[in-house]
């Protein structure tokens, strides 16, 4: 069995279901496959190419017409325009896998970091806003860093993510 045979099988509401929980596991909570009508193997398959799928996505920042690996080829594209819908629906879950992906990087290893807060104000006659948002810089050897600004919401959900592991 390979995925392209596997996801024939999967309507896009149970695409959407599969691929939220692999949203979930990666940002280190269980994986739910019991409303799942697969067979254990097949969604192993299919969990595993969407995952895989997922994390080159975030990594190359790949558009909704662009295949994320060789494996999703023979797949329709409505799947991987699936995918990117609801990884735009969950946002804080895609920076907390970003940051768990650099972090996670096997070379180069993380050399320093820096952390900043600042504190958003803004108004207008219908509404103000008042944000603290905190800014992680993590540099890389060579030159590399990577900026990543949260809000508290997504640094909670950063930081349980970082406890589950």
């Amino acid at each position: 069995m390979d995925f392209a045979n596997v996801i024939t099988k999967v309507d896009s509401d149970l695409f959407i279901t599969i691929v939220e929980s692999c949203i979930d596991s990666l940002c280190g909570r269980a994986e739910n496959f019991t409303e799942c009508s697969l067979t254990a193997d097949e969604t192993l398959i299919v969990s595993k190419a969407i995952k895989s799928a997922i994390e080159t996505i975030l990594k190359l920042n790949l558009g909704p017409q662009q295949v994320p690996t060789s494996e999703w080829n023979k797949a329709d594209l409505k799947y991987v325009e699936l995918l990117h819908n609801c990884l735009e629906k969950r946002p804080g879950e895609v920076k907390a896998i970003r940051v768990k992906l650099i972090l996670n990087k096997g070379s180069p290893n993380l050399q320093d970091y820096n952390w900043d807060v600042k504190w958003v104000l803004g108004s207008s006659s219908l509404s103000s806003k008042e944000e603290p948002l905190a800014n992680f810089s993590f540099y890389l050897p060579g030159g590399v860093s990577h900026l990543v600004e949260m809000n508290k919401k997504e640094i909670d959900i950063f930081i349980q993510s970082l406890e589950n592991k």
